[in-house]
Order: structure tokens, then sequence, then C-alpha cells
């Protein structure tokens, strides 16, 4: 006997109950419009489809008519997907399967777009930091009773695009300290905090907030490396070279005195 889907008999159209009674001998099936409470009941045996009439017990050999399954439709989920995702995550799809008779939830999966995201059997689509953000993907799921019949969704790739350093001022004197700030370029809502680090001398210092601050025993023509790091992707900085130059900056008071008139003004020389 052949796999049977969904029969249509006497007008009525009715479903095979489930997918592992198809192939047996004895496949019962239920009434698409009245599944619980119809007074007869229906079975697939080598004889052929047969209806029982509760009443008088008596199963009689009925003609029918095979419906074959069609795949008619298919929704990825969660239907509130986000526009923009962003590289270095990854999002849990699913698919939802629609047709006539008995057609299965099988889909298979498959991302375009940039050669290093992809997407398992499973529908983990996975973005690792080395797609660009901006980049689009699409992300296709099929059905595999009917491949032709399939949907498409769009992610736009949200990410840091660059990290830029100010101010521009290249010579710092020893002994003295100068804010940074970093200006950071994002897409898709990301975190646009850094870090800071400086290296090329060990009395040179940074605070999480950007400020340097150099001692006053760092020789002159120093170079510093001031760096400003994407706390959400590491691997987009920016860093700046800082020379000391000048001598030691201090700060003394001087006293002045015009005519009636003495008061004091704090200034600034070198040693």
């Amino acid at each position: 006997m052949t796999d049977i889907n969904r029969i249509s008999l006497e007008g009525q159209t009715f479903d095979i109950k489930d997918e592992t009674a198809r192939s047996v001998t004895e496949a019962h099936v239920k009434d698409s419009v009245n599944s619980e409470q119809g007074t007869h009941g229906f079975r697939l045996t080598e004889n052929g489809f047969e209806i029982y009439n509760k009443e008088t017990g008596a199963w009689t050999i009925v003609a029918f008519t095979e419906i074959p399954a069609e795949v008619t439709g298919i929704n990825v989920t969660p239907s509130d997907l986000p526009f923009w995702l962003n590289h270095g995550t990854t999002q849990q799809l699913g698919a939802v399967v629609h047709g006539i008779g008995l057609i299965t939830q099988n889909v298979s999966w498959h991302v375009i777009g940039h050669a290093s995201a992809s997407i398992d059997a499973a529908g983990l689509l996975s973005v690792p930091l080395a797609v660009p953000p901006q980049t689009q993907l699409n992300v296709t799921v099929a059905s595999v009773d009917n491949p032709t019949v399939s949907q498409t969704v769009q992610f736009l790739i949200g990410g840091v695009t660059s990290v830029n350093i100010t101010p521009t001022e290249t010579t710092m004197r020893p002994g003295t300290t100068r804010q940074f700030h970093a200006d950071v370029n994002a897409v898709g809502g990301v975190d646009t905090e850094v870090t800071w680090s400086v290296t090329g001398h060990a009395e040179a210092g940074i605070d999480v907030n950007g400020l340097l601050t150099t001692a006053k025993t760092i020789p002159q023509q120093t170079v510093m490396t001031v760096r400003a790091t994407s706390v959400f992707n590491p691997a987009v900085f920016s860093e700046m070279a800082v020379t000391i130059q000048g001598g030691i900056g201090v700060d003394f008071v001087e006293w002045v005195g015009n005519g009636d008139i003495t008061h004091f003004r704090s200034k600034f020389a070198l040693l």
C-alpha cells in the first residue's frame, strides 16, 4: 500500500492522523471537519479504505481519492526579528512550514553576504567580528519537502567602524597632564565605550577617562603612544604619538606691586 497523506471521501477531506501510520496496513485517519464527535471511524487496510459504523459495528470498503501533500508556505520565527544584528553575536532562528496533508517541518538554512557568516542545521546564525559593520546578510530557509517554497530575511550588521582621538596636539612638557577624548563611530546601537592605554615610558599614565599624566623625570624627545580601544570590538582602535619636549613645568607665585596696590598672580615657567 502506498503512503497516504490526505484523501477526499464523499465530498469531505480527511488527514492521516500521524506520519508513522502512513505506511502500515491499518492506518487510522481523522475527520478534518469533525474529528471527535462523528459516528463513523476510518481506517486503511490492505483491502482499501474502510469506514466503520459505530451503530452497526460493521466495516465497509469505500472508494476514496488521494490528495497529495502540499507545502504552501513557510515563515521564519520569531516574527519580531531585529533589523540590526551586531557582529560578534549569534541569533537563533526558527521556521514554521504550512501546507496541506502530512507535510513535515524539515527545513534547510542558507546565508549569503559574507564568507565568515554561517548558519547551522538548527537555524543558529553566527556573525563573527570578521563580518564588517553595515554588511547585509540574507538568510534563506526552505522546505525540505518542497525546496521551491522558502522565505528570506535580511539583517544589517552593526558594530564599531572607527575610533578617533582628540585633541591632535603631539607634544607635551614633562610634569604636565592632557585630557584626551575618543570619538567612536558605530552603527546598530553598539557599545561606544573605549579603554585607554599609554606606552613609551613607565612614568607616564592615563586613567579610564583619558587623562594623560607625564612625570617630570621623563627625558626630552621621549615618544609615547596613546591608544583608545573599542570595548565592543578590541580590533578597532586609534593611536596617537606624543613627544616630550621643553623643560619641566613649574608653577610659581609672582608678587606684583602697582603704587598702593599689591597683589599676587600665578605664572608658569620652564626650568
